[in-house]
């Protein structure tokens, strides 16, 4: 699994967390993963997670993903979704029974619709 993460300035002074996962999000990097998304929930400041570099998710990933998204709602820490979530992510997903992709608010619409 392949984890990156940087501060982005956006407006009035306020730092923002980025995300980018990458490549396979499976159980051999669940530790890791839960990690990044505990401190993300734990700074300061609204956190962007980015997952068009994924190429693949088991369900342990796709379950710290919704555990984190249901945090963020609770505590009411702005957590979200940047970029597009590749279509075959978004299969895998609703294949493992999510109705959506965790942290998006609405499903992206596909090509053409």
């Amino acid at each position: 699994m392949g984890v990156t993460v940087g501060r982005n300035a956006v407006p009035e002074g306020m730092r923002r967390e980025g995300i980018r996962l990458e490549g396979v999000l499976d159980i051999g990097g669940a530790t890791e993963l839960k990690q990044v998304l505990l401190q993300a929930l734990e700074s300061p400041g609204p956190a962007r997670i980015a997952l068009e570099a994924v190429t693949e998710m088991d369900v342990t990933a796709m379950q710290l993903l919704w555990a984190a998204e249901q945090e963020a709602r609770r505590s009411g820490k702005a957590l979200a979704l940047e970029g597009r979530v590749p279509e075959a992510l978004r299969n895998q997903m609703q294949g493992a029974g999510f109705e959506r992709v965790p942290f998006a608010e609405e499903p992206e619409a596909k090509d053409g619709e």
